[in-house]
C-alpha cells in the first residue's frame, strides 16, 4: 500500500497535462461499463486490453499488432463506484464497489472523428466483439457513453479515486499505463532527463497551482 502525498498528486497532474497535450490530444471522452461487473482492477484492465485491440483494429482496418505508427491514441483509467450487482431483483439489491473504465481518444482517422460515426462503429462493430462490454442502452443505464472532450471538465476527471481511496491498496493504479499511448509510465517519466521545451510544458500545470516541482533537466 502506498500513501500518496501532495507531491505525488502534483507530479501526476503535470504528467497527464503533458501527455494529453503532446501525445493523446483527446477528442472524445468515453465511459465503458463492464458486464459481468469488473469487481477488481485486473478484470477491468483485461477488458480494456481487449477493447483496445478491437477498437484500433476496426479504426485502422488491420490487426492490432500491425497498427500504423500514427494510430489513434488512447488513454485508459479504471474507476471504482458503488453499483447494484443484482439489478434484476429489485427486492434484494446487492451493492458493491465495481470498476468502470474512462477512455480518452485522440488522433482519430477520417471519418471516425465525427462523433455519430465513431459511436456507430463502437456500438455496431466493436461491441459485438467484446463480450464483457455492457450492451445496455436504457436512459439511465448505458454500456457506452461518448462525449465531446471538454478539457476543463474531463482532463483530470478520472483522478477522483486517487484521493477518494488514498488509504486503500492500488489507488495509484487509476491510470492504466500499460494500455495507454503515453510516452512513458509516470515512474519512468519522472527520472528521464528532459529538454527545456518539455520542462516548460510539464511545469504548466504545476505553475498554475503555485506548486514547486523539480523536473529532471537535460544536461
Amino acid at each position: 500500500m502506498i500513501y500518496q502525498n501532495q507531491q505525488f498528486n502534483d507530479e501526476l497532474h503535470a504528467y497527464l497535462n503533458y501527455q494529453f497535450k503532446v501525445f493523446i490530444r483527446p477528442q472524445y471522452f468515453i465511459v465503458l461499463e463492464w458486464l459481468p461487473f469488473a469487481k477488481d482492477y485486473i478484470i477491468a484492465k483485461k477488458n480494456a486490453r481487449h477493447f483496445r485491440n478491437v477498437l484500433l483494429g476496426q479504426l485502422h482496418n488491420c490487426r492490432y499488432n500491425r497498427l500504423p505508427e500514427n494510430h489513434t491514441k488512447l488513454a485508459f483509467f479504471h474507476e471504482r463506484a458503488t453499483a447494484n450487482i443484482n439489478p434484476r431483483n429489485h427486492k434484494n439489491p446487492i451493492y458493491k464497489e465495481v470498476y468502470h473504465t474512462n477512455l480518452y481518444v485522440g488522433n482519430l482517422p477520417y471519418p471516425y472523428s465525427e462523433l455519430s460515426i465513431l459511436e456507430r462503429l463502437i456500438k455496431e462493430e466493436v461491441a459485438p466483439l467484446c463480450k464483457n462490454l455492457s450492451k445496455a442502452t436504457s436512459k439511465f443505464n448505458k454500456g457506452v457513453v461518448i462525449l465531446d472532450y471538454d478539457e476543463e471538465r474531463h482532463k483530470f476527471y478520472s483522478l477522483k479515486d486517487i484521493n477518494k481511496f488514498k488509504y486503500k491498496q492500488d489507488n495509484e493504479l487509476v491510470p492504466d499505463y500499460e494500455h495507454s499511448d503515453y510516452s512513458a509510465p509516470l515512474s519512468e517519466w519522472k527520472t528521464r532527463r528532459l529538454t527545456p521545451e518539455q520542462i516548460a510544458k510539464n511545469k504548466e500545470y504545476a505553475l498554475t497551482k503555485n506548486r514547486n516541482i523539480n523536473f529532471p533537466v537535460l544536461q
